[in-house]
C-alpha cells in the first residue's frame, strides 16, 4: 500500500476500534471525547507523518497517541473539576 493511501485506509479500519478501546479503558460516558481525541490523533498523524515519515508501526502509533491524549484530557479535566 502506498503512503498516501495508508492514512485513509487506517481511518476506515481503525477509527471505530480506537474509540472502542478508549471507551473500554475510560468508560462509555466519555464516548464523545473519545471521538474527538481519535479525530485529533488522525489529524496529528497526517501532519507528523508528512514531515517525519511513517513510524515503524503506524497502527500502534495511533493507539498509543490516542491513549496518551485521553489520559492527558482526563488529568486536565480532573484538575478543573
Amino acid at each position: 500500500m502506498e503512503e498516501k493511501e495508508l492514512l485513509p485506509h487506517l481511518f476506515r479500519t481503525e477509527y471505530r476500534k480506537i474509540i472502542s478501546v478508549l471507551c473500554k479503558l475510560f468508560g462509555i460516558e466519555h464516548i464523545e471525547i473519545a471521538e474527538d481525541i481519535v479525530s485529533d490523533t488522525f489529524l496529528l498523524a497526517s501532519q507528523t507523518w508528512g514531515l517525519k515519515g511513517l513510524p515503524k508501526n503506524p497502527t500502534a502509533w495511533l493507539y498509543t497517541i490516542s491513549k496518551n491524549k485521553a489520559l492527558d484530557f482526563l488529568k486536565h479535566n480532573k484538575i478543573f473539576t
